[in-house]
């Protein structure tokens, strides 16, 4: 109930209306389906291998209109072009990875032009995923079902070779869909106002897509305040659209993630982010975030650049971090710090940095102007 409750408003916060198409890919037995079933006008199609799972979905939703379809290939019954939404919730989780871009390929023939692609995954660099693929790593053995994970740019590429756009990838662990009543779950937990489904999301379009056409609402971005947090202007070398900024205080992950916000005026700016963590040693602090990693979300809360570490970073990534550092007369960074440049558009921002492994500790993050 909860996770087709979740499936529900993410959809409705990409644009989901009363008569839209729904393409429902590994339905099982209806989760999101029963609470699409009280909107009259939509049409749906779900697919599973299972056919006890449809037909229970079938039962479930009451809806003779719609379709539940069995499938034993890689295939979408549908004509071209039909689809507003082709949805693959928990299922390329499942796949592997020459399925996975199959049935995307499937997907595109299916979809409108203002159509979009959603699907979770799994990826390594969220903190929270990492126990699903140790457990995988001990139980693989006996033959335990396939957890698949995937990264971003894999994503990007298959969307490239498809004639596919990223229109968003947004972290597992980070509550980013909009609710509007109580989620409970089977734990007795409770999520209200943003909710998350732990796994990731990602959507795609069409590439052609004009950028206005069927564009995503604004998503709530949730800003936190955090009342230890020091926040200080830095000397700006160069200052177009906003002033440098940086904010110690304690970060983590989930409500301690740390958020600092600041705005990209007229004609857009090159900026440096860093979050350090590790180099904090030097100035005596002890307690420091072992492991920090970032995020830089826009208001729609699409994440539009994010390092998992610096020595994640490509030689070339690394050389300009540098580069930039030295001609702002910032403060060396270790290894295990968190940075990146990016060139971003005019509009509002959030820098994200949280913890690897759940860590919890004392992080700096700046935000410096290049140029």
């Amino acid at each position: 109930m909860a996770i087709g409750t979740l499936e529900r408003y993410l959809l409705l916060s990409l644009g989901l209306k009363s008569d839209a198409c729904i393409v429902d890919i590994g339905c099982g037995s209806g989760r999101l389906a029963c609470q699409l079933s009280s909107m009259k006008d939509v049409k749906y199609v779900g697919t599973d291998v299972v056919q006890e799972l449809l037909d229970y979905a079938q039962q479930l939703t009451q809806r003779s209109d719609w379709k539940f379809s069995r499938v034993d290939r890689i295939a979408i019954p549908c004509a071209d072009g039909v689809a507003d939404f082709v949805c693959f919730f928990s299922v390329f989780t499942h796949l592997s990875h020459e399925d996975t871009y199959r049935y995307l390929a499937e997907a595109k023939r299916v979809l409108k032009p203002t159509g979009r692609i959603v699907f979770s995954f799994l990826e390594f660099r969220v903190p929270c995923h990492w126990a699903i693929f140790a457990d995988s790593v001990e139980k693989s053995l006996t033959g335990l079902h396939l957890n698949q994970f995937m990264d971003r740019d894999g994503i990007q590429a298959w969307a490239v070779r498809l004639g596919l756009r990223v229109v968003s990838i947004t972290s597992g662990d980070r509550p980013h869909i909009p609710i509007s009543e109580e989620i409970m779950w089977d734990d007795g937990s409770v999520m209200k106002d943003l909710g998350n489904f732990g796994q990731s999301v990602a959507v795609l379009a069409l590439a052609e897509d004009d950028a206005g056409a069927g564009a995503v609402p604004e998503a709530k971005v949730a800003h936190v305040e955090t009342p230890s947090q020091e926040t200080v202007s830095a000397p700006a070398a160069r200052v177009l659209g906003f002033s440098n900024i940086s904010s110690r205080g304690f970060a983590g992950v989930g409500e301690n993630t740390m958020i600092v916000g600041f705005i990209v005026g007229p004609g857009g700016q090159k900026i440096l982010a860093r979050a350090l963590g590790p180099s904090l040693k030097q100035a005596s602090i002890q307690d420091f975030l072992q492991g920090p990693w970032m995020e830089v979300v826009n208001q729609k809360g699409q994440v539009v650049a994010s390092n998992f570490g610096l020595f994640t970073a490509t030689e070339d990534e690394r050389a300009e971090i540098c580069l930039a550092s030295k001609a702002l007369n910032a403060s060396t960074l270790s290894d295990k710090d968190a940075a990146l440049v990016a060139q971003l558009p005019e509009g509002g921002y959030s820098l994200l940095v949280r913890g690897h492994d759940s860590g919890t500790g004392v992080v700096l993050a700046e935000v410096f102007a290049v140029g």
